[in-house]
């Protein structure tokens, strides 16, 4: 079922990635009162960073490129607790490309690479 809900970044649906690792995180300040005790003040929950790797032709390449590029970007991924999908405002952050070695000279690409990088929710 999962595979039904492949990400999607400003309407361009993604295929599978090599990697897909989410960490969600709150964030809050903690301080301490005047008795001794810890008070917390959350700001949000459920703030996520996606780290992402993918294997990709030039056409792919570029495509990511260009979003890491961009200030925000609208992200629509899977989300268990509403069994569908969840729409973002998020970032890239951490942009890297490793070309593939001796697929420069492939016919339909401009080699083969591993693209990774990092979404960011705002």
């Amino acid at each position: 079922m999962l595979k039904d809900y492949l990400p999607i970044i400003n309407n361009v649906t993604l295929y599978p990635s090599d990697k897909w690792s989410e960490d969600s995180t709150v964030v809050e300040e903690t301080y301490q009162t005047e008795a001794g005790t810890d008070q917390a003040s959350v700001t949000r929950y459920d703030k996520l960073t996606v780290s992402a790797q993918y294997r990709c032709n030039s056409e792919w390449y570029g495509t990511f490129k260009v979003w890491s590029k961009i200030d925000t970007l609208s992200v629509s991924v899977y989300d268990p607790t509403v069994k569908g999908y969840k729409n973002r405002t998020m970032r890239m952050r951490n942009f890297k490309a490793d070309l593939i070695e001796n697929t420069e000279g492939f016919k339909d690409s401009d080699g083969i690479w591993d693209v990774s990088f990092d979404l960011e929710e705002f």
